[in-house]
């Protein structure tokens, strides 16, 4: 758009924008743009013509969630019903779209790439509604979609190597728990997924060894009292997390954009 003299601000200048409708305007635009140029002339049977279809139309799902994002409001009680329904089916469809990334045998040769581009804003956004709204209407549509990332995703996200695994790690269990205490005054419920079991078993053992670390500083008088920080930190937190804390570790998946959380309460022109 640069180059045809069409680009009406810069990449840093859209950021700053809080003109949510010259936001849409510009997101739509581009989608057609997309659409019509190139996306219109894929053929689905070819798979990296399918796998450019998808990456690309999650690719405009995400931008347009971010322009949406219920951070732009001081408090949630204030996001319009239609705006909060808007930001849900984007998310939905962002899963939809990485889970047939993951599962469509089309796709089985790039299904090694997907995992390191799974869209956390997302992720979040869906189990931090679970949490607090356990019986959203399309709260079985969407555990089904958090069931699947974490069967195609398992070795990845129960792994603590990246304290975002065990951030949202802990966040699902807390949606999981919400679910379960809002359901079980209506009917018996099965065994828990086993990707909740083994959640829950990570975060015992990970209990017990700060727990014992603790006692063992103790005992050493005179030396240094050991602190139980970083990844163990996060292992041991099944408290409420607050949304700054689920994004600053979530911005650790990504050093090199990482900015510094701003302890000032928000405030209406505070941008995303």
């Amino acid at each position: 758009m640069r180059r045809l003299s069409k680009a009406g601000f810069t990449s840093d200048e859209y950021a700053a924008i809080d003109d949510l409708k010259m936001k849409d305007g510009f997101i739509t635009e581009i989608e057609e743009m997309i659409e019509t140029k190139y996306l219109r002339f894929c053929d689905p049977p070819q798979p990296l013509q399918l796998m450019t279809l998808l990456g690309a139309r999650v690719s405009m799902n995400l931008i347009r969630f971010l322009a949406h994002h219920p951070r732009r409001w001081v408090k949630l009680d204030h996001v319009p019903t239609s705006e909060r329904q808007l930001v849900w089916n984007i998310v939905i469809q962002l899963l939809e779209q990485y889970k047939m990334m993951q599962s469509n045998p089309q796709l089985r040769h790039f299904a090694w790439n997907v995992p390191y581009f799974i869209q956390w804003h997302a992720v979040i956004h869906i189990l931090d509604t679970l949490r607090a709204d356990p019986l959203h209407p399309d709260a079985l549509k969407a555990w089904q979609l958090i069931d699947a990332l974490y069967e195609n995703n398992s070795d990845m996200l129960l792994s603590i190597k990246r304290p975002i695994f065990i951030a949202v790690g802990n966040l699902c269990l807390r949606a999981f728990s919400s679910r379960t205490a809002a359901l079980t005054k209506e009917r018996s419920l099965s065994d828990p997924p086993e990707y909740i079991a083994k959640l829950r078993e990570l975060r015992e053992t990970a209990k017990t060894r700060g727990e014992e670390t603790i006692a063992g500083s103790k005992i050493h008088c005179g030396k240094e009292r050991l602190a139980t920080t970083g990844v163990d930190a996060l292992w041991s937190d099944i408290g409420p997390m607050s949304a700054e804390a689920l994004v600053e570790a979530q911005l650790q998946q990504y050093p090199i954009a990482k900015q510094p959380v701003n302890p000032v309460p928000r405030t209406e022109d505070d941008s995303f």
